[in-house]
């Protein structure tokens, strides 16, 4: 009862059975599903802990799942757009060889290109960044030869590397340059020649 009755009081009542309508420990089926012998295997212990997850969010509990509340419905939604989120250079990545001047794609998703200034949610624009150091969430981006900003939104450019080595950080930021952080942005070292 006592694991029946944490998960009643952790999910604040869920629109579950009454507090007296709960089984007592010998029938709530997570108490049957943990293995009573040492050796079981973790997978065993899995599939049983599934089943009974299976069996206590039934339509006969009249519990709901957590992926199929709202709360759930809203997090997997976050979380997939957070998985396919972000920005890149689109073809050009790590390794590559390549001339100068160096013609640069620059591609977001998840949020939208506004030109500077524009300040609502889910906007910014691209800034790239030519070896120097990564700039963190919330700190404005400076503007000088190595912090290059496309404040039109621009979304490809084209500019003169000297040959040599050379890292360039697309970074993405809102509407007065602030930056999102490292998961708005990309990173790629690349080989100038001659």
């Amino acid at each position: 009862m006592g694991l029946m009755l944490a998960l009643l009081v952790a999910c604040g009542g869920c629109g579950g059975p009454a507090v007296e309508d709960v089984p007592v420990a010998e029938e709530a089926p997570i108490a049957k599903a943990i293995p009573a012998q040492k050796k079981a295997s973790s997978e065993e212990a899995n599939k049983e802990l599934e089943k009974a997850f299976e069996q206590l969010f039934s339509e006969k509990s009249g519990f709901i799942k957590p992926e199929d509340d709202l709360f759930g419905q809203a997090q997997a939604k976050a979380d997939k757009m957070k998985a396919s989120s972000g920005v890149s250079f689109g073809e050009l990545k790590t390794g590559d060889t390549v001339s100068s001047p160096l013609k640069l794609a620059f591609e977001v998703s998840g949020m939208t290109i506004q030109p500077a200034g524009v300040m609502d949610e889910g906007t910014g624009h691209h800034h790239l960044i030519i070896d120097s150091a990564d700039i963190p969430k919330g700190t404005p981006i400076p503007m000088d030869a190595q912090h290059i900003h496309y404040g039109k939104g621009q979304t490809s450019a084209e500019i003169v590397l000297a040959p040599g080595e050379h890292t360039l950080t697309l970074q993405f930021a809102d509407g007065m340059h602030v930056s999102y952080g490292p998961q708005w942005s990309s990173k790629v070292t690349v080989t100038v020649t001659e």
